[in-house]
């Protein structure tokens, strides 16, 4: 979960930073800087989101492991909410950080065709 903090933290840093970058400046080194970063986090906290979905999961598992079927929902809860939780963060990390990344990508492309 604090990984995901820390993935849009820095997300919303570069695409704020970058934003200023494009609006300022018109060379194409410097309008690449901090691209890739921001497209590894695009790809990567989906991916992070399913692995809080997965040790959620397990949690819920191993509670009804632990209470020998007898279970109730309350004690599903808690790893049920993990697994929802991290999918739907991940989620709400990665797809602003696709629009931008695809946005600022296509603005580099312009640039570059632009300087030849």
């Amino acid at each position: 979960m604090w990984l995901l903090l820390g993935c849009s933290i820095i997300s919303l840093a570069i695409i704020i930073e970058r934003s200023y970058v494009f609006s300022k400046t018109k060379s194409v080194k410097e309008l690449e800087k901090h691209i890739d970063i921001l497209g590894i986090i695009a790809h990567t906290a989906p991916l992070l989101g399913l692995l809080g979905t997965v040790t959620g999961m397990i949690r819920a598992f191993m509670v009804i492991e632990g209470a020998s079927g007898r279970v109730s929902p309350q004690l599903l809860a808690g790893g049920i909410w993990e697994a929802l939780l991290t999918t739907a963060f991940g989620l709400m990390i990665a797809i602003p950080s696709f629009i931008a990344y695809h946005l600022f990508n296509n603005r580099l492309d312009k640039y570059s065709d632009l300087e030849e």
